[in-house]
């Protein structure tokens, strides 16, 4: 995965029924975009998404393309939400963490899996702002591979519309945007 991007629309609660809908909303060279909806036990939307896919070759770490693997028959039409690409900044960060990457952080490519980005993106913010605030939107930029063992610096820049993430070893790891709303 080389993007992800979602948008709540309305806040979902433990032990509410939801229905997943997604699809392949659009194909191109070496990435793949695969849209999802989130609807409500009322069968509204909740949540509304987008990821980006690359196939990297397991042996040689090249992106594969994708016209070659898949059906361009498969792909679907409707495109409710896109994944931005988050702009790098130069200012100094507003805060600074560090972080080792685990071998539980690892997925089945021995890298760090895509969720545990997210993750550190969570983490960055405190106890206090999880109490009074939401994440509304998320958009998630994977720049390169973080394995185990890597030290990555997560610097926040708490910016007038909204707070970038970045996690950076030798070089960027991830650059995240995130938008909040008051509990």
């Amino acid at each position: 995965m080389s993007r992800v991007s979602y948008q709540v629309k309305k806040q979902l609660f433990f032990h509410e029924k939801i229905r997943v809908r997604t699809w392949v909303a659009s194909a191109k060279l070496i990435h793949s975009d695969r849209d999802y909806l989130i609807y409500d036990e009322k069968g509204e939307v909740a949540v509304l998404g987008t990821s980006r896919w690359c196939i990297v070759d397991r042996n040689t770490r090249a992106l594969r393309k994708i016209a070659t693997l898949f059906p361009m028959s498969v792909i679907g039409a409707e495109k409710y939400f896109d994944s931005n690409k988050v702009d790098e900044i130069s200012a100094p960060p507003t805060s600074a963490t560090r972080y080792t990457v685990r071998a539980s952080d690892i997925d089945i490519n021995q890298h760090m899996n895509n969720a545990k980005y997210a993750d550190l993106v969570f983490n960055s913010f405190s106890p206090e702002e999880h109490h009074v605030q939401f994440i509304r939107e998320l958009h998630v930029n994977y720049l390169s591979e973080m394995y185990c063992g890597n030290d990555i610096t997560v610097n926040r820049w708490d910016n007038t519309d909204g707070i970038t993430i970045e996690g950076a070893g030798d070089k960027p790891a991830f650059r995240a945007h995130v938008k909040t709303v008051r509990v």
